[in-house]
């Protein structure tokens, strides 16, 4: 996509959705119906990977400088400052497993709440530790940062209907 965005995106679920319904599970992609379907989901991975990376054009490179420069002051007053952190005891953890939302969709290792929720004797002790670690160094685990964005269709029939990228 040359110039995606979030109103493009919308203004196309619109579209989809204000057409009649249709047995097709064909994707029009730049003129040519597309009826695998791993074609219109790499499609759609191809948009939103256009939607995320910032284009230099769009963003104002001094205000991005200014806000590293707070990040880095915000870092340095964190860092020199001595206060004692009050750990996490299990009972936090558990308790936050407790209140997990199921029936999400699960993160790129596979694991989801459901997961947590069932194993939750086993992987409190462990998950107690790696958070007060984190509090510890003040460090986030680069794994923790990352996450997966899939579109969730409801009826693939007929959701996959006549979109056109």
């Amino acid at each position: 996509m040359d110039n995606p965005s979030t109103d493009l995106f919308y203004k196309l679920i619109n579209r989809n959705r204000s057409k009649p319904r249709t047995n097709s599970t064909g994707i029009d992609i730049e003129g040519e119906l597309e009826f695998n379907p791993t074609i219109p989901r790499k499609a759609f991975a191809k948009y939103y990977e256009d939607l995320s990376i910032p284009r230099e054009s769009k963003f104002d490179n001094s205000y991005l400088e200014l806000c590293k420069i707070r990040q880095r002051l915000v870092e340095e007053v964190l860092y020199n400052q001595q206060t004692n952190i009050e750990p996490y005891k299990e009972d936090d953890i558990s308790k936050a497993i407790d209140n997990l939302n199921t029936g999400k969709s699960p993160d790129e290792y596979g694991l989801c709440a459901e997961h947590l929720k069932l194993t939750k004797e086993t992987v409190t002790p462990t998950l107690t530790n790696i958070f007060n670690n984190i509090l510890i160094n003040r460090a986030v685990p680069t794994e923790f940062k990352s996450g997966i964005l899939n579109p969730v269709l409801k009826n693939e029939e007929k959701s996959m209907s006549s979109i056109q990228l």
